[in-house]
């Protein structure tokens, strides 16, 4: 059967995913173990039972020329003959030839192979593209391997092909190298490891690395799998599944237990280094570093192999709680501090905000954290800034008041109404940017945990408020200067705030849209904040408690359709599923026409048919890109349809 990858987004790139296969599904992401079959530490069986792994991966080349493993694997097929009966993907022997060289190998006989033994994930034979190459024989090598696959599909049959992504240091060529694998289609599917790369985790070049990632993120589709070839530390995986890797395999559980090391999420450390273990494993909770050293070669291995697994296995599902708490750059930031050549890694992350963005969720029932050295990127800042810049116009002069704590307004409403009344705009500093007052209740402003601002910053955030000020054609003044004047009005602040985020959320002109007519606000009697709005009697906006955005509710849906162009804010389904939704029926990817490139994983939007008829309204749960490719799982949930009785399909 093809291979089935369901995936949904929580932070960055990354994803949660189910990868399904002949012998079961994969739980993503998920680190697959390098099984040598000559040479094993611990039994595959063993790893499944006392580890929890999924899958694993072993070595097709290896089985090839071993005379009585070739046999024995023909016979029996793969899973019995390593003892594993979950998901195998096998290798094909490109990095078997790039360490030795020259080895005997055809591209079209080893997919071949690798079908008739039965493995789940075979590989083509890729050319493994070093660091330094150059450029052009970086593009050599990615025509090669573009080449090599399209001639080796017929071989694999149903039997799902891994096409690597070569190209280098080359991002360009990642990227190209990315879109030509994601035009082929295998009859069994497909997955994407990024290859090339164990040479810059063995130099410790992750910045480069993180390059590499986010170029091949580019190029490649969101329907498939990606898996980054040779990547099993611990340090480091919470970053590459941030950057949107899926899967990943290692040896290093057993290669460094070998060398007497062993793995922690902080680093790797040699037994001799250590007077206590600091890790209480199944391994390591009843014995001593001295205990270790007296045990034989090979039995001391085994228990470091253990521990090396056991700690791998840890981490990756310490990543995937924080992927489901919306935690995970506080991982990644933790982890990327652990060493210098880690750090670097934060920069280039700062220089593709945007990308990360793109992808980065609306909202979240956690708040984010932002640190001294990470508050400018993460992609919940970049957004804050563009959204504020794009989406608010201030009402009248700007004013930066003193720093408070959050809730801003609330710990300063006697000043802000003041101000309002004089008509000026009050603005609180924040890591995330000035903070206009009439914004610090929705996601992010108000669920935001920072240091204290220093001097500097503050000195910073005066000049981000002129630059507004610019932007936006008005001017900045002193908040005790403004306070000198007469109040000119009684600003309803309630109003103003459901304006503001209303075109935080939705865009001016849609705000404007939704707040024409009579307005009645609904608010909390105890804590005096938005509950509903209704327009002419007509209920258009629920505000969420938890983030302070809004739901969108039918007749609000209404008005911006009424007002607002296709494709600005909608998301465009085939008349079947338009009937389906218009029930109130989750909108599925693959009966998804178009969506609105401006939308993010979880902004509300509308869904209509290909006449653009109003049929629901909805949050989108994916990115735009991936509401076009995906063939499985949904697009946005429906709120409220108009009843499948009142749509007329087209």
């Amino acid at each position: 059967m093809p291979i089935q990858f369901e995936a949904t987004h929580t932070e960055g790139l990354s994803r949660l995913g189910t990868l399904k296969t002949p012998h079961g599904a994969i739980q993503t992401p998920a680190l697959l173990p390098v099984i040598n079959p000559n040479l094993l530490l611990i039994d595959p069986a063993t790893m499944q039972d006392d580890h929890g792994v999924q899958a694993v991966i072993t070595n097709a080349y290896i089985i090839k020329t071993d005379d009585a493993l070739h046999e024995r694997t023909l016979e029996q097929g793969v899973h019995d003959a390593i003892g594993f009966n979950g998901p195998i993907m096998t290798d094909s022997g490109t990095f078997q030839d790039y360490v030795y060289g020259d080895l005997d190998l055809d591209p079209h006989d080893i997919v071949d192979f690798q079908r008739r033994i039965g493995t789940d994930i075979g590989t083509i034979l890729d050319i493994f593209s070093t660091p330094d190459r150059s450029k052009n024989q970086a593009r050599q090598d990615v025509d090669e391997t573009t080449q090599r696959a399209k001639e080796t599909l017929p071989k694999a049959h149903d039997m799902t092909l891994a096409l690597p992504i070569q190209g280098a240091t080359y991002p360009q060529e990642r990227e190209r190298a990315a879109r030509h694998a994601s035009q082929l289609e295998p009859p069994g599917g497909a997955i994407h490891p990024i290859g090339g790369v164990v040479p810059l985790m063995e130099d410790q070049r992750y910045a480069t690395l993180t390059r590499i990632i986010l170029a091949a993120k580019r190029g490649l589709t969101p329907k498939r799998a990606v898996h980054l070839f040779g990547a099993g530390h611990p340090q480091m995986l919470p970053l590459a599944v941030y950057l949107g890797c899926d899967l990943f395999d290692s040896a290093a559980y057993a290669k460094f237990a070998h060398d007497e090391r062993l793995l922690f999420p902080w680093g790797t450390v040699h037994l001799n280094d250590l007077d206590e273990l600091p890790c209480t494993c199944p391994a390591c909770h009843d014995t001593t570093p001295d205990e270790l050293n007296n045990q034989p070669p090979y039995e001391r291995a085994q228990t470091l192999a253990h521990h090396n697994l056991h700690a791998t296995m840890q981490e990756m599902k310490r990543i995937r709680q924080a992927q489901r708490e919306g935690r995970l750059f506080d991982l990644v930031t933790e982890r990327l501090t652990t060493h210098p050549h880690l750090a670097r890694a934060l920069t280039v992350l700062q220089e593709h905000t945007p990308q990360l963005e793109q992808q980065e969720p609306t909202s979240s029932k956690r708040g984010i954290q932002l640190l001294e050295h990470t508050y400018t990127t993460h992609p919940q800042t970049h957004r804050a800034h563009d959204r504020i810049e794009t989406r608010f116009h201030p009402r009248g002069p700007l004013t930066l008041l003193d720093p408070t704590q959050r809730p801003f307004t609330a710990n300063a409403q006697d000043t802000v109404q003041a101000l309002r009344d004089r008509g000026t705009h009050p603005f609180f500093p924040s890591r995330l940017g000035p903070v206009p007052y009439d914004l610090d209740e929705a996601y992010p402003f108000s669920q935001c945990l920072e240091p204290p601002l220093t001097h500097d910053h503050l000195q910073q955030q005066a000049k981000k408020l002129e630059h507004l000020a610019q932007h936006w054609d008005t001017t900045t003044i002193e908040p005790q200067t403004a306070l000198e004047e007469e109040p000119t009005h009684d600003a309803d602040l309630t109003h103003e705030r459901v304006e503001a985020t209303a075109a935080y959320q939705f865009g001016p002109h849609a705000a404007t849209a939704l707040l024409e007519g009579t307005i009645r606000i609904e608010t909390s009697p105890r804590t005096g904040r938005v509950r509903t709005v209704h327009a002419n009697d007509e209920h258009i906006l629920s505000r969420r408690a938890y983030d302070g955005l809004f739901t969108l509710k039918l007749a609000g849906a209404r008005r911006i359709h009424e007002a607002i162009d296709a494709p600005r804010l909608r998301i465009q389904v085939q008349p079947d599923s338009a009937l389906f939704n218009a029930d109130g029926k989750t909108v599925f990817a693959k009966f998804t026409l178009a969506c609105d490139q401006s939308l993010r994983p979880g902004d509300e939007c509308l869904i209509v048919d290909p006449d653009d008829t109003l049929v629901a309204c909805g949050r989108l749960t994916v990115t735009p890109q991936e509401a076009l490719e995906l063939e499985h799982g949904p697009a946005a949930k429906v709120r409220e349809g108009i009843g499948k009785d009142a749509y007329k399909a087209p």
